[in-house]
């Protein structure tokens, strides 16, 4: 949770204590999420992964996921 407070007081909106704003931050972590799992991919153009990805893989937001 360190992570989520620093992201949420980065912000400088009115709308830091929000649902809303913990909703937007949540978003944009599964949004950078998918592009890391999708930076993974082999660069046949078939669109297939390297290798297949766990459940943990698909529901783990890392930290990287939550910078600013």
């Amino acid at each position: 949770m360190g992570l989520f407070a620093k992201a949420c007081a980065d912000t400088k909106t009115r709308e830091n204590g929000n649902g809303r704003a913990v909703r937007n931050i949540l978003e944009q972590a599964k949004r950078r999420m998918a592009v890391r799992l999708q930076s993974g991919d082999s660069g046949s153009g078939s669109g297939a992964p390297e290798k297949p990805r766990s459940h943990t893989d698909l529901c783990t937001l890392e930290a990287e996921d939550f910078r600013w």
